[in-house]
């Protein structure tokens, strides 16, 4: 009779833990989510600007897609530098999961919450989810790497505490096209993202920063 007197202990205690579990992972996410945009080859992205300890402490960046009149406006803020997105208050989760495909944003050229310059307001459509992480503080500042083809595409810090950075880095001609294994245990795809240690991105050439924050997690 014991061992059912555990048992019973164990799905009281079991149970509630579980559903407060479940409760948090379907909590809705709702707010003003700003997004940093950038250019590779001829595709631009957003980045949600994640925040760790925060309805935020998500890394999540898709594809957009792009008509020429969109594309024609991005470039020319672009030439500017710094472009982000104020979008309209909505739920990440739903953005995360798919469910949320349009969305409108001011956009602007800078940082919109540090003096940037409203450049209007814009419809934005979700082509293709490229990285969905939640932040939950473990990690060593790997890397994802992101490819876009066989031998291109961008690495993304990995984001693993609130004294973190943010950082995309897009890379061209990497040497492992063969998509052997690096290491001995990590496979490059174009596909699916994967991570790496710093030790690990030499075979990456043509390095070139696209996005860095680090104000946000000091």
């Amino acid at each position: 009779m014991n061992w059912i007197k555990k048992t019973i202990i164990l799905l009281l205690v079991t149970i509630p833990l579980l559903m407060a579990i479940t409760h948090l992972q379907s909590k809705p996410l709702v707010g003003i989510h700003g997004m940093a945009v950038f250019k590779h080859q001829q595709q631009w992205y957003a980045s949600h600007m994640p925040l760790a300890n925060s309805i935020h402490a998500h890394q999540l960046i898709f594809s957009i897609k792009t008509d020429a009149k969109l594309a024609s406006i991005l470039e020319d803020v672009a030439n500017d530098g710094l472009i982000t997105l104020m979008p309209e208050k909505f739920d990440l989760r739903m953005l995360m999961n798919g469910e949320l495909n349009q969305f409108r944003a001011d956009l602007f050229h800078g940082h919109f919450e540090r003096g940037g310059n409203s450049k209007g307001n814009l419809v934005i459509s979700v082509d293709k989810i490229m990285l969905n992480h939640h932040i939950n503080g473990s990690g060593t500042g790997e890397y994802f790497v992101i490819p876009t083809s066989t031998q291109s595409g961008f690495l993304v810090h990995q984001i693993t505490n609130s004294t973190s950075f943010d950082q995309i880095i897009q890379y061209d001609n990497h040497s492992n096209s063969s998509n052997k294994t690096m290491e001995g245990n990590t496979s490059f795809s174009n596909t699916e993202p994967l991570k790496l240690p710093i030790k690990q991105l030499k075979p990456f050439h043509r390095l070139k920063q696209l996005y860095l924050e680090t104000s946000d997690f000091q």
